[in-house]
């Protein structure tokens, strides 16, 4: 799978969306964050979250069908 951000750089409190999209064959289980921050499901493989001051690394984890 893969994670796609709209913007490669967001300020602090900007909102950051983001497409999380599965391979053939899997659905996303889960969408987190390094620091912990509160993520957004928009629908249709669409995330968002407020930029916190700092990096924030996002990762996702997927299943079989």
């Amino acid at each position: 799978g893969s994670i796609t951000f709209a913007e490669s750089y967001y300020d602090t409190d900007e909102k950051v969306e983001f497409t999380v999209t599965a391979d053939s064959g899997y659905e996303i289980e889960s969408v987190t964050s390094n620091p912990s921050v509160t993520i957004t499901d928009e629908g249709d493989g669409k995330y968002s979250f407020n930029m916190p001051a700092g990096d924030v690394v996002v990762s996702a984890t997927f299943k079989e069908q």
